[in-house]
C-alpha cells in the first residue's frame, strides 16, 4: 500500500483531474484505490459520488474530528464510486457496467473548514494517526486530493503521505505554486516527516504546438530535472469528462483513448519511481 498526495497552492492546475485520472488508471489494472478528499471545495467527492451527502454519511471531518478516539480498524466511511468509475474484472474490453468499484472515497465537505480552522493541537497529525489506526492497509493505493493552498490540509497531507506529486498547468502562476509546494514539503520532511518524497511533478494539459507551454515544460525539466514526468496532453473535449464525473478515458472518440493511455502511463511511471 503506498500513499499519494496530490498538492499544489495554487488552484485550478488539473490537481483533482489527476488525482481521480489516476485512481481510474490504478483501478483498470485490478488494485484497489482509497480517494480522501482533503479539500473543503469537495472537487473529488463531486466527481466520483454524483449524490448529495446526508448528514448519515461520514465525512473527512468527522473522522479528524474523533482522532484518538477512532478505533483500532475502524472504517473511515468510505463510499464506493458511481458505477461509471467502475470496471467489471471479468470483462476483458473492461467496458463500462455494474460491476464491483475498485475506487473508494472518504468525501469532504465545507465541515472540514471548521476542522482546518480549529488550530488544535496536533491538528496536522491527526491524519495520520487516522491511517495507522484505520483499515487503509487493505487499499493498494491511497489518493490524498489536497486542497489549493499550503494550510493546516496540505500540511496534514504531506504528514500522511509516502509519496508527494505536484500537478502543474504550463502557465506561470502555476508554476510559482509548484515552486512553494516543493519548499513546504522540504521543511515538512526536514521538521515533522523526514519519510516522506517528493517523487513527481507533472505537467498537465500540454499542448505541444503551443511554444509557451514548450517553454514552461522546458523551465520546469531544467528547475526539477528527473522529478519532471512525461506531460498530460490537452485536448479540447477535456472538461466535458469532468462535467458529467467521469474518468477522460470515457470521452467518446480520440480524445479518451488518448488521455486514458496518458494516464495508464503516468500511473506506470509513479510506480516505476517508488519501486
Amino acid at each position: 500500500m503506498t500513499i499519494w498526495a496530490v498538492l499544489n497552492q495554487k488552484g485550478g492546475v488539473g490537481k483533482t483531474t489527476a488525482a481521480i485520472n489516476l485512481a481510474d488508471a490504478w483501478a483498470q489494472q485490478g488494485l484497489s484505490v482509497l480517494v480522501v478528499d482533503v479539500d473543503k471545495q469537495a472537487a473529488a467527492t463531486c466527481s466520483l459520488v454524483a449524490r448529495e451527502l446526508t448528514t448519515k454519511d461520514l465525512t473527512l471531518a468527522d473522522v479528524l474530528r474523533v482522532d484518538d478516539a477512532l478505533p483500532e480498524g475502524a472504517p473511515l466511511g468510505e463510499m464506493q464510486a458511481d458505477p461509471h468509475w467502475c470496471v467489471p474484472w471479468s470483462d476483458e474490453e473492461k467496458v463500462y457496467g455494474d460491476g464491483p468499484c475498485a475506487i473508494a472515497l472518504v468525501p469532504a465537505t465545507l465541515d472540514l473548514e471548521d476542522v482546518w480552522a480549529s488550530s488544535a493541537p496536533g491538528l496536522v497529525f491527526r491524519l495520520r494517526r487516522a491511517f495507522t489506526r484505520a483499515a487503509v492497509n487493505a487499499y493498494d493505493r491511497v489518493i490524498l486530493d489536497g486542497p489549493p493552498d499550503l494550510g493546516p490540509g496540505a500540511v496534514s497531507a504531506v504528514v500522511a503521505a509516502d509519496h508527494v506529486i505536484i500537478p502543474t498547468r504550463p502557465e506561470r502562476m502555476s508554476m510559482q505554486g509548484v515552486a512553494r509546494t516543493v519548499e513546504m514539503v522540504g521543511l515538512i520532511r526536514r521538521d515533522m516527516a523526514p519519510n516522506v518524497a517528493l517523487t513527481a511533478i507533472i505537467p498537465i494539459a500540454v499542448d505541444a504546438r503551443v511554444s509557451e507551454h514548450k517553454a514552461r515544460v522546458a523551465e520546469l525539466q531544467d528547475a526539477y530535472g528527473k522529478l519532471v514526468t512525461a506531460s498530460i496532453p490537452h485536448r479540447l473535449r477535456s472538461d466535458e469528462a469532468s462535467g458529467v464525473g467521469g474518468p477522460a478515458r470515457s470521452l467518446p472518440g480520440p480524445a479518451g483513448q488518448v488521455l486514458g493511455d496518458a494516464y495508464a502511463a503516468l500511473a506506470a511511471e509513479l510506480d516505476g519511481r517508488c519501486a
